[in-house]
């Protein structure tokens, strides 16, 4: 398996894309797309994993990931054990913002929303969303709306992002400047699929190391390096 690269639909009258999923689960793919993205889990839980950072998502939480960033939302097993529509149910917001804001971004008032967006490029969650539901509603307006009103809510969803929230989480590990590889990509892809599949069993260095396609030495030279020196480099 590699990191896929997810082509959004491409909308005929709005420039700021937006999909709901209701489904059984998550997208099962580790994946990545040119254009930024704004996720608010309505319903579902699971695991997260965006760049190399790993945490569990649940119903209230706002991710803002970059552009080019991959990043899988992995539903919980429960979900897979009775999968019915509307188990996993998120509304996703998808914006170019080198295209659509190219020529306002160096205008004076648009200032703290540039500065904004140069934070996301390893992604932000709102760490206290449940507390601001405010955040929530202008998503949903966002994803109520069409045309001009959809462009003018989504400039007042930047607005709010920058201007009144104060408390983002980093969802960086510290190498965010690095790119990330496709063959990197296949095998981190390879080993979080199979460690989210089999979690509960006790998984020895010699069966992951065959998941990676390596031997055991070659596996935790590979760890070591590309999970922890390049932490200490940013």
């Amino acid at each position: 398996m590699k990191v896929i690269q997810f082509t959004v639909p491409v909308a005929t009258e709005d420039s700021v894309v937006v999909e709901e999923d209701l489904l059984p689960n998550f997208y099962n793919y580790l994946h990545r797309h040119k254009e930024m993205q704004v996720t608010l889990i309505v319903k579902g839980s699971g695991t997260l994993i965006a760049g190399n950072y790993t945490q569990p998502f649940e119903p209230g939480d706002i991710y803002v990931m970059g552009a080019n960033q991959p990043h899988i939302f992995k539903s919980d097993p429960s979900h897979f054990v009775n999968p019915k529509k509307g188990n996993a149910h998120a509304i996703h917001i998808f914006f170019d913002h080198e295209r659509i804001l190219k020529n306002l971004l160096h205008l004076q008032e648009m200032e703290l929303i540039k500065r904004f967006l140069d934070r996301t490029q390893s992604g932000l969650q709102m760490h206290t969303p449940v507390n601001d539901p405010h955040i929530a509603q202008v998503i949903k307006k966002v994803s109520d709306s069409s045309g001009f009103e959809r462009l003018m809510n989504f400039l007042q969803l930047l607005q709010n992002f920058s201007r009144d929230v104060k408390d983002w989480k980093s969802l960086s590990t510290g190498f965010s400047k690095h790119s990330l590889p496709d063959s990197e990509g296949i095998r981190m892809n390879d080993i979080y699929q199979y460690t989210m599949e089999h979690y509960g069993e006790n998984i020895s260095l010699k069966r992951i190391a065959e998941v990676a396609h390596i031997t055991p030495h070659a596996f935790c030279k590979y760890f070591k390096n590309t999970h922890v020196r390049r932490i200490w480099r940013s």
